[in-house]
């Protein structure tokens, strides 16, 4: 789906949360995110979530993953 994606950064906290710094393109929208996760005491991911901008790209990636989606009957 993506044209372009690149990871730019990590950083980690002492609480087992990570952050993982991302760019990415899609058509000529341009976007910035940050996938954040924390981890259990196993090392397992126990909650994830995914923050992207600008709105413009939102939208962008909003309407290329809902094309995706076969119909309704």
């Amino acid at each position: 789906m993506f044209e372009d994606l690149a990871f730019v950064g990590s950083y980690t906290s002492s609480d087992d949360a990570e952050i993982l710094h991302f760019l990415w393109r899609l058509g000529d929208k341009e976007g910035e995110g940050v996938d954040m996760m924390r981890f259990d005491e196993d090392g397992l991911i126990e909650d994830y979530r995914v923050m992207v901008r600008p709105l413009s790209a939102v939208v962008a990636l909003r309407d290329a993953a809902f094309s995706r989606l076969p119909e309704a009957p």
